[in-house]
């Protein structure tokens, strides 16, 4: 129809690009596996939220945010504390404590407002289940 109920929130620069119905029925096989990656992302996410504690929910979420920037042990948060907050279900105050604990631990560390370091990717990982 000419109405869709669609949005999207870019929390780092982004480019934006349309495609005819020709391109999209040429692609549909890279579309479909975008597509199933988000699903299974989409799902994931809800479980998260759905069922895990503080800890569980701020550990997952970083192991996921280093995955999808390539991996390695240092990450840049896109997002703000209250932005995390939100996208997790849990106060503000409760990420920076999560995160405050996890720094004592000596699982992260800190560089700045929006750079951590993994120190502990194994403990980190096991915090997610």
């Amino acid at each position: 129809g000419s109405n869709h109920s669609f949005f999207a929130e870019a929390i780092t620069a982004t480019t934006l690009a349309v495609f005819g119905r020709r391109h999209m029925q040429e692609r549909s096989r890279e579309l479909l596996a975008l597509a199933l990656t988000g699903m299974a992302r989409a799902q994931q996410h809800l479980l998260v939220v759905g069922r895990q504690c503080a800890v569980e929910r701020i550990a997952a979420f970083l192991v996921d945010l280093c995955e999808r920037q390539g991996g390695g042990r240092q990450l840049r948060l896109p997002m703000s504390r209250q932005d995390i907050a939100d996208y997790l279900g849990l106060t503000i105050e409760t990420v920076s404590r999560v995160v405050t604990k996890l720094k004592e631990r000596s699982v992260i560390a800190l560089r700045d407002a929006r750079t951590i370091d993994i120190m502990k990717p194994d403990a980190l990982r096991s915090l997610c289940n």
